[in-house]
């Protein structure tokens, strides 16, 4: 099974405050997951989100993980994390986040995970929208997961009046169609017809 992940962290340098998003796309699912922290960091949200969404998916699976942030991508992708692990009995400071990077490590060897960066805020529907939930979260306090079944995207459903707006996400198993109804406190809001 081919699945996406599309993953966002943020935090406030002032209070320490953090939110993370991970939206993962299956083929017929598409699931929402959400988070914060208090005193912490932008990379270790970065990289809670990327574990959050990979712990979602319980069985080993070829995956695409969508990411902005630099700092995970490279680890990844360098495999930096080797030296790393090689120094850390050496080392009399821990490296920041190596309690995640160890996680991530053991994600990495269940999943066959290909990593993608994309450049954030650059109009990416998918970017926009995990950035829109960190912030939501970061700012909320809020943690939860919304999944919708046998979703679609760009699909056009009957009954969307008075414009005849695109659908962003159709869930089969309901019939609804979710679009974008504008926004409060910055994040996208659905609006739903059957």
């Amino acid at each position: 099974m081919s699945i996406t992940i599309i993953t966002d962290g943020s935090a406030d340098n002032n209070n320490g405050s953090g939110g993370w998003a991970a939206i993962v796309r299956r083929p017929n699912t598409l699931d929402e997951l959400q988070g914060w922290a208090e005193g912490t960091t932008s990379n270790r949200m970065e990289l809670t989100a990327a574990l959050e969404g990979l712990r979602s998916v319980t069985i080993p699976s070829d995956i695409t993980l969508i990411t902005d942030s630099t700092y995970l991508l490279k680890t990844m992708k360098n495999k930096w994390y080797e030296r790393w692990l090689q120094e850390e009995p050496h080392r009399t400071k821990v490296r920041p986040n190596m309690d995640l990077w160890h996680q991530l490590i053991g994600l990495n060897s269940f999943h066959n995970i290909h990593f993608i960066k994309i450049k954030g805020h650059s109009g990416d529907y998918w970017n926009e929208r995990a950035d829109r939930l960190a912030d939501q979260a970061r700012r909320s306090k809020l943690s939860s997961q919304v999944s919708i079944q046998d979703w679609a995207e760009g699909t056009r459903c009957r009954n969307i009046s008075p414009s005849d707006r695109q659908c962003k996400l159709h869930d089969g198993h309901s019939g609804r169609c979710y679009y974008t109804n504008g926004t409060a406190n910055g994040v996208e809001v659905y609006g739903s017809v059957a």
